[in-house]
């Protein structure tokens, strides 16, 4: 997450699966508190109305160094590279 990494308080998303194989048929958007995906986990749902809009609130704030959509699986398949365009 470059310059990003330890530092979100709140997030928002567009255009993501809304539809998955979790609870009511949702998809979710899991933000962990280490890299690649490890570490401390807390999800949402994908709907756009769910946005966390304080990580405090769930023990998180400023430590989300990555993040994941589970859509069909919570497992980590691949890990993406860092996004160095936003440095």
């Amino acid at each position: 997450m470059g310059i990003f990494d330890d530092k979100v308080s709140s997030a928002q998303w567009s255009g993501l699966p809304q539809t998955g194989s979790f609870a009511s048929n949702q998809s979710l958007v899991a933000f962990y508190t280490d890299r690649n995906c490890t570490g401390t986990v807390r999800t949402w749902p994908t709907a756009e109305k769910n946005f966390p809009t304080n990580f405090a609130l769930d023990g998180i704030d400023n430590q989300i160094s990555s993040f994941m959509v589970w859509q069909t699986s919570s497992h980590v398949q691949e890990i993406a590279p860092d996004p160095t365009f936003l440095d």
